[in-house]
């Protein structure tokens, strides 16, 4: 995860049109170097498309406001505008009171700004001590079947790994979280406490709408496997596909 100043995205409103998408690549590329790597351009381009598509919906139609919206989706996800990890989004985005869509452009990626530095800590620190928890405690994840007091384990497994981010969402939205995800990963047949787990863990980090993210193409394939029918098969693929991600991320990042 990478911040960058407001200033550096204002230098992009004059991009010639015919070249926005690939603009918008070498962007990601230069601002979001790790996730370019990991995810590679043909990813890359996809969530850009899929990002303009969105973007149209709250009438960010020029290049600089749909360059704005794409960035705040490579800071929080995809679909950040109706995840509940962030029900400040939303009420930007649809604020009535703020019909310019430069205006809300731009408050709503101050708002993603401020959220990210105060949970990524200096030089992202926070952020990296999060994701290096999080590669040592999936391991462990995978030594259970089950769990006492579910909701309880969760919310301690969470501000465990990631208490920043923890403490800035609160309690209640962590609920919400958890609920959701159970709920969610049951509609995939993960039923047991593990793959819950996980996919609770997923959600946190990467955005309560994983198994809809186009920049994680292999959480989808998994999901959306048909002839994975056995429930502890899908986990497990899902659990190996995480540790081979985390890898990814890693290789670049200082240990």
């Amino acid at each position: 995860m990478l911040i960058i100043r407001k200033e550096q995205m204002d230098s992009l409103k004059q991009i010639p049109a015919k070249a926005f998408e690939n603009s918008m690549v070498e962007h990601i590329r230069e601002f979001f170097p790790n996730h370019y790597r990991v995810a590679g351009k043909p990813v890359v381009g996809e969530v850009i498309k899929y990002g303009i598509m969105q973007a149209k919906k709250y009438d960010f139609t020029s290049e600089r406001n749909v360059c704005l919206y794409i960035t705040v989706m490579f800071m929080l996800g995809s679909n950040f505008d109706s995840d509940i990890l962030f029900p400040w989004a939303a009420d930007i985005l649809e604020d009535k009171n703020m019909p310019d869509p430069t205006a809300r452009a731009d408050k709503l990626t101050d708002t993603a700004l401020d959220f990210l530095r105060q949970i990524a800590g200096s030089n992202n620190s926070n952020m990296n001590r999060a994701f290096l928890t999080l590669r040592k405690e999936l391991p462990r994840l995978s030594e259970k079947t089950d769990f006492d007091k579910f909701d309880h384990y969760m919310t301690e497994k969470l501000n465990g790994i990631f208490p920043k981010k923890y403490e800035i969402l609160g309690e209640n939205i962590i609920s919400q979280l958890i609920f959701n995800g159970v709920n969610k990963a049951s509609m995939y047949k993960i039923s047991e406490h593990r793959g819950q787990a996980l996919f609770i863990i997923l959600m946190f980090f990467l955005g309560s709408a994983i198994d809809k993210e186009p920049f994680l193409p292999w959480i989808r394939a998994i999901l959306n496997n048909k002839p994975i029918d056995d429930k502890t098969d899908r986990v497990n693929r899902l659990y190996d596909e995480s540790i081979i991600f985390l890898e990814k991320w890693f290789e670049k990042l200082p240990q």
